[in-house]
């Protein structure tokens, strides 16, 4: 669903080659909207973190179980701090994620610098 002539097909096979994005049905949807649980896992594949051991007990949000593909992407920003301590993502004041929910751009933002601060500060 991405053509050579798009502007942006480029950009996309080497997100794919560097194995920064993936899909299972092979279509990268992209006119679609990014969920929250997307985005992150879009995120740490680009700062190549590593999952920390945890199991379904340490995840914070009530919303995320240990069996979802977006699990690790969501504990590896939880645990990942910046020097001041803030984690790379944070939740609701429910305890939820919401990873279904599509991600503002503040959002976006935010997870964006954090993940700078946590890598390269």
């Amino acid at each position: 669903d991405v053509k050579d002539s798009d502007w942006f097909s480029d950009y996309v096979k080497i997100a794919v080659d560097e194995k920064f994005i993936s899909t299972s049905s092979g279509k990268f949807n992209p006119n679609e909207k990014i969920t929250r649980a997307d985005a992150i896992v879009l995120t740490m594949n680009i700062a190549r973190q590593e999952a920390p051991e945890y199991s379904s007990k340490d995840i914070p949000f009530s919303d995320v179980k240990s069996s979802d593909y977006f699990a690790d992407a969501v504990m590896m920003g939880y645990t990942t701090e910046t020097e001041d301590g803030d984690s790379i993502i944070g939740g609701y004041s429910d305890g939820t994620y919401k990873p279904g929910d599509y991600i503002r751009r503040y959002e976006s933002a935010s997870i964006i610098y954090r993940t700078y601060l946590a890598l390269y500060q």
